[in-house]
């Protein structure tokens, strides 16, 4: 039994059996009959979802054998693989080699150091960040910190 219904300051029906009374046995033949229709619901979903995973498995195979069939068909109208220098392989075809492991790790390294140089200074980029956008904004014309006079009409053209 679930906590819906149970109200605060409410026994929780811990205690009460699912099962109706053995004294009724109506109350126990309608709980019987319930029982039984859940077990066939149950056995017929249990069927469906077997029949749902043949299903899978037969087009898996059957998507397995078309792929093998299509392979087979390239390699007898193109050639294998092997004969085009390429191999199952790929370390044995030469492009992963120590001067391009090393050009990797050096390149992951400057990115590395580039990464902890930005972290260590990050005030001091947000701090340019800052100001570069200030000046951008004043060499633009709107300037924030003009305070104006409301005695007389904004100039439109700076004073020469």
């Amino acid at each position: 039994m679930g906590k819906l219904g149970v109200g605060i300051g409410d026994d929780f029906p811990i205690d009460e059996p699912n099962e109706p009374d053995s004294a009724n046995p109506e109350a126990r033949a309608q709980y019987e009959a319930k029982r039984e229709e859940w077990r066939k619901a149950r056995a017929e979903w249990r069927k469906r979802r077997d029949e749902w995973r043949a299903k899978r498995r037969e087009l898996r195979e059957e998507w397995h054998r078309e792929r093998e069939r299509f392979r087979a068909e390239m390699c007898a109208r193109f050639g294998d693989w092997h004969e085009h220098g390429r191999s199952d392989n790929s370390h044995e075809d030469g492009w992963l080699n120590v001067p391009m492991a090393i050009a990797i790790l050096v390149i992951a390294a400057i990115v590395l150091i580039a990464a902890n140089a930005a972290a260590s200074h990050l005030y001091l980029l947000l701090g340019a960040l800052v100001l570069g956008g200030l000046y951008f904004a004043w060499r633009r014309g709107s300037d924030r910190f003009d305070f104006h006079r409301f005695d007389e009409p904004p100039r439109l053209t700076p004073p020469v």
